[in-house]
């Protein structure tokens, strides 16, 4: 195939420097790019971008002393005052941050296992919870922390399991995802099965078989305690599409199968569009090493933005009846 370029049509006895245009480009002497005058400010006769050169902290132009910390600039002296403990207000030398730019020293750096912030008072305060799992015949306590933003949405009655389906469902219905059933089981427990075994801390467990004999199906999610709603939401997404498998009978490699049921996880949290969905988004998801469920969501993700929901899934239902 052949392209063409077209030149602009110029006046008769008028002569166009193509050149004229880069001799008159700003350059931004912090990071060397192209800098437009909407996005410009002067310091010295010389031209920067506002985000190199405003103080993250203050708001004001940077002429002198630039610090960068946590992927903003700010002056020496806001730069001192931003490494202040977000706890108790003391200057830190070696802090602690979150994904949100919070601070702290380390007596006070304790995490909210749902939201990944540092715990302060201004959001409520910290609460641990309690996780049981079994070691060698013996309940044991595994300990984790919430704030109190956390705490105030927890998912804990059979009403609020019933409205957090409904969202759910209604969020997949509008793209495109159909086929799970709406009366599976939904309980809460304080100690999975999976923790038994292996000593882990899943958040939701499916429990799903097909009689072959009968075709008949049978299937029941149960779900951690004590999760905010947000996270209760994000992992039922990734236990009804393990439901959807099932009943489909699609047998994938288990990278494949957990990236897949990753994607319903990724749908919620990307509908509900706040901080902390996106930090369970571009980091928890995102930057996930593990081989089977980092590598495998970010595999799926990949044929989700080629095909769509309905692509993906008849692609899994069609290869699934040529392997069988």
């Amino acid at each position: 195939m052949f392209f063409s370029v077209v030149y602009p049509i110029l006046a008769k006895g008028t002569k166009k420097d193509f050149h004229s245009d880069f001799k008159t480009m700003r350059i931004c002497p912090d990071c060397h790019k192209i800098v437009s005058a909407m996005d410009s400010v002067m310091i010295g006769g010389q031209y920067y971008h506002k985000s190199c050169r405003v103080c993250h902290k203050c708001g004001e132009v940077i002429k002198l002393g630039k610090h960068e910390f946590g992927g903003h600039v700010y002056h020496a002296s806001c730069y001192l005052e931003s490494l202040k403990c977000c706890v108790c207000g003391k200057q830190v030398l070696s802090p602690y941050t979150d994904w949100y730019g919070n601070v702290a020293c380390n007596e006070h750096a304790h995490y909210c296992t749902f939201c990944g912030r540092i715990i302060t008072p201004a959001i409520g305060g910290e609460y641990p919870i309690e996780y049981g799992y079994l070691e060698d015949g013996i309940r044991n306590i595994r300990n984790a922390y919430i704030c109190g933003d956390c705490k105030s949405t927890v998912i804990s009655s059979d009403t609020d399991i019933e409205r957090c389906r409904q969202d759910v469902m209604n969020i997949f219905d509008n793209n495109g995802i159909s086929g799970i059933p709406v009366d599976i089981p939904i309980t809460l427990s304080d100690m999975l099965k999976e923790e038994e075994s292996l000593g882990l801390t899943p958040w939701g467990l499916n429990y799903s078989h097909i009689t072959s004999a009968s075709g008949s199906y049978s299937c029941k999610i149960t779900m951690k305690k004590d999760l905010p709603e947000l996270q209760f939401k994000g992992t039922l997404g990734h236990e009804l599409l393990h439901s959807w498998l099932y009943l489909y009978a699609i047998e994938l490699p288990q990278n494949e199968t957990e990236g897949f049921c990753n994607l319903g996880s990724m749908l919620i949290y990307r509908y509900y569009k706040s901080d902390i969905s996106d930090f369970w988004v571009n980091y928890i998801m995102e930057q996930n090493d593990d081989p089977v469920y980092g590598e495998g969501y970010r595999l799926m993700k990949m044929r989700l933005e080629k095909l769509g929901w309905k692509g993906l899934m008849n692609a899994l239902l069609l290869d699934n009846k040529k392997t069988v």
